[in-house]
């Protein structure tokens, strides 16, 4: 008898449990349509839930790849309104401090306030935790009041808006990188921020990063290595059209992507050379990334990740990071459906995102996912379904694959070359250089020219300057603010 691979042989154990419990022909009782009933200061050991304890199938509930994918609700509106917003997407977390506390800081995009389009800020945070049953709890503003604010001082002139990738705690700071569109869909640069006070404010880390190789490294997701030598990171080109790359940098050069070494799965190697680690689903399509969240939960690289090109939010699961992704099994969370229909796991209208709760396991994994009307938006509705919503998924851990290197095929896959990137560095404040501005590179002819002709303007109105400047100062370009002395 041939060996069947152990991922395998989980899968089919998987998909015979959710088989036992999918069945149409049986009506599911009003009481299971109920969330789990937990007694006070009960914990829920992972390893010890067996098959049978998973809750049964509702509407909200539903068995996609043979794991039990739950609703359990939205993040935003009347959560949020006490806040001073209720129109959110996105929602990348990462705990605070040493995280001992449960509460992790949540990452919000474009947002708005009573209606889409007003009081336009992004990014926006709040501060967060798990409440016993495990639905995420809003807490207070991530600055430290009880009302939201934008967290970079920034004007949204021009549609610009500054889109956060995804956020990291390293030893009690956290750092967030995010795309700079001017407007939206046209990413000119991107740029690292720091915060040293749980989030209450933000710092520049770096000079905005233009690319020079194709903006394969736009959107990212991050993640510390076990063994606290490498931070990683996995990116793409903003527009959900482009594959995956793979990058190691060292903790202390976070900031400056010139130093970043990219992965090659030809040579399983890493450097100046790289390769796709993940370009093509399981049919042979071409795959299109979207937004994508790395984590490492125990011992296993899970890599969560919207698929423009199968419309869904899929999880993949690795031993190894180094690899090619091509191979790993995409468990589908949510999936793409029509609006008309009943809004359930399978059909789940216009999803994206797909951000990964702190202390999720593979047994019990929690995913941020959001969800837009664009029709909505598109008819003049003001208030339009635009918001983030959790969900729980039981019995990822039977997918997670375990790598063999020595029977892995080799690739032959087209190089990116990615030293232009390391000749066009502009340094970071890490290595003696101011740090620089929120849309371009302070060393182009552009930005000195733009520089030079708003200061001659400010010159020749002086005694106009002297009275309004706290009104006028805001109203210029990022890049000139930072050029400022005053």
């Amino acid at each position: 008898m041939p060996r069947i691979p152990r991922p395998a042989l989980r899968r089919a154990a998987a998909l015979g449990v959710a088989a036992a419990v999918c069945s149409p022909a049986v009506a599911v009782p009003a009481a299971a349509q109920e969330e789990e009933q937990v007694e006070e200061g009960q914990v829920l050991d992972d390893e010890a839930l067996a098959e049978t304890d998973k809750p049964e199938l509702t509407s909200t509930n539903m068995a996609l790849d043979g794991v039990i994918v739950r609703n359990k609700g939205d993040i935003a509106g009347e959560h949020t309104k006490p806040l001073g917003v209720d129109l959110v997407d996105l929602g990348a977390m990462a705990p605070l401090g040493d995280g001992s506390t449960g509460e992790f800081a949540m990452i919000f995009g474009d947002s708005f306030i009573n209606e889409f389009g007003q009081q336009w800020m992004s990014p926006m945070g709040v501060v967060a935790r798990q409440g016993r049953l495990g639905s995420i709890q809003l807490l207070r503003a991530l600055n430290g009041t009880n009302r939201v604010s934008q967290l970079v001082s920034y004007n949204h002139a021009d549609n610009k808006t500054l889109l956060p990738s995804d956020i990291i705690n390293i030893d009690g700071t956290l750092y967030l990188q995010g795309m700079w569109n001017e407007p939206f869909g046209n990413v000119t640069s991107t740029q690292v921020y720091r915060s040293d006070d749980d989030g209450k404010t933000w710092q520049r880390a770096s000079r905005a990063h233009r690319s020079r190789i194709g903006g394969v490294e736009e959107l990212i997701s991050w993640e510390m290595g076990p063994d606290g030598e490498y931070l990683y990171a996995v990116s793409t080109k903003f527009g959900r059209k482009s594959p995956v790359y793979l990058w190691r940098a060292r903790p202390g050069d976070i900031a400056d992507q010139s130093r970043w070494e990219i992965y090659n799965t030809n040579t399983r190697s890493w450097g100046d050379r790289g390769t796709t680690v993940l370009d093509r689903n399981a049919n042979g399509s071409a795959l299109k990334a979207g937004e994508m969240n790395l984590r490492y939960i125990d011992g296993y690289w899970v890599l969560a990740m919207f698929n423009e090109s199968t419309l869904s939010v899929e999880v993949r699961i690795s031993d190894t990071l180094e690899r090619d992704w091509n191979d790993v099994h995409a468990v589908t969370i949510v999936k793409h459906g029509p609006w008309w229909n009943r809004q359930t796991p399978d059909n789940w209208s216009q999803p994206y995102g797909g951000y990964i709760v702190p202390g999720s396991t593979l047994n019990n994994l929690d995913l941020v996912i959001s969800q837009w009307n664009t029709g909505q938006s598109a008819a003049g509705s003001t208030r339009p379904r635009y918001t983030s919503t959790q969900f729980n998924a039981r019995g990822l851990r039977w997918y997670a694959e375990d790598y063999n290197e020595a029977s892995a095929p080799q690739t032959n896959k087209r190089e990116l070359d990615i030293s232009p990137n390391r000749a066009a560095s502009v340094g970071s404040p890490g290595n003696g250089t101011s740090p620089g501005t929120d849309s371009s590179a302070l060393g182009s002819s552009e930005s000195f020219a733009a520089v030079a002709i708003a200061l001659g303007v400010i010159a020749g109105v002086a005694g106009l300057a002297a009275v309004s400047w706290p009104v006028l100062r805001p109203l210029l370009p990022p890049q000139v603010q930072a050029a400022l002395p005053f």
